[in-house]
């Protein structure tokens, strides 16, 4: 069982965007959604996995409508709003660290869905 555990861990982290070694990137526009996507005008951005997505407590109000909520319903407030995002390139996607100056996540570290 043991090491099911270790695999499902190591594969979690392979299924992860791996980050680029370049500085934090600002990325502005329309917020949209399509599917299981999310973009910004036509760049598609990474919050994590669905699960974690609709499974997580938000750590802020991004949609400022004076209720934190999961991170789906977050950004289910913002479609159709203008966001500016912090963030990096990385498998083909722009990884997101903070949503219109309020934390998302930590570029130091693993990403939160990752981590066991």
């Amino acid at each position: 069982m043991k090491k099911l555990l270790a695999l499902i861990f190591v594969l979690s982290l392979l299924a992860a965007p791996a980050m680029a070694a370049t500085p934090s990137q600002t990325l502005s526009g329309t917020f949209s959604q399509s599917g299981l996507n999310y973009f910004i005008e036509a760049t598609q951005v990474h919050f994590g996995p669905t699960w974690y997505l609709a499974s997580t407590k938000a750590f802020a109000d991004y949609d400022k409508d004076g209720t934190v909520e999961t991170i789906a319903q977050e950004l289910s407030g913002l479609v159709g709003t203008t966001v500016t995002l912090t963030g990096c390139t990385g498998a083909g996607v722009f990884n997101v660290f903070t949503i219109n100056g309020s934390f998302y996540r930590d570029p130091a570290t693993p990403p939160p869905w990752t981590v066991r």
